[in-house]
């Protein structure tokens, strides 16, 4: 017998992957900010691989995982954190947080979204 994903499964499998390719494209701009800023670079480089292992981790072992939707709440305010860092705590760093909070809307659940909050908080 034919084992038929959901469109749920289906869904949630491509919106964790779309959020762990965007939690790596972090790099380069990171790169940038702490180039402008005269921060740490270990930071930009290591902040988003390590803020992505644990997604990915979760990720390769399920990809339609409702932990790997809850753990890209946490990583992308995680990487607000990291980006408000290399930006030396400039306000308009803060503004990361905003957009990618509302990027959690697309994994279609509420508990991402808490998990951000919590995080942020």
């Amino acid at each position: 017998m034919e084992n038929k994903k959901t469109f749920r499964e289906n869904y949630d499998q491509k919106v964790s992957k779309a959020f762990i390719i965007l939690t790596l494209a972090h790099i380069p701009l990171f790169l940038a900010v702490a180039w402008f800023f005269k921060t740490e670079f270990s930071v930009a480089i290591l902040g988003p691989i390590l803020i992505a292992s644990a997604p990915i981790v979760t990720y390769l072992m399920n990809p339609s995982s409702k932990l790997t939707t809850n753990l890209n709440g946490f990583a992308m305010m995680a990487l607000s954190g990291v980006m408000i860092h290399l930006g030396k705590g400039m306000i308009e760093m803060h503004f990361h947080i905003f957009a990618f909070m509302s990027f959690l809307i697309f994994t279609g659940r509420v508990l991402p979204i808490l998990v951000a909050l919590v995080t942020v908080a």
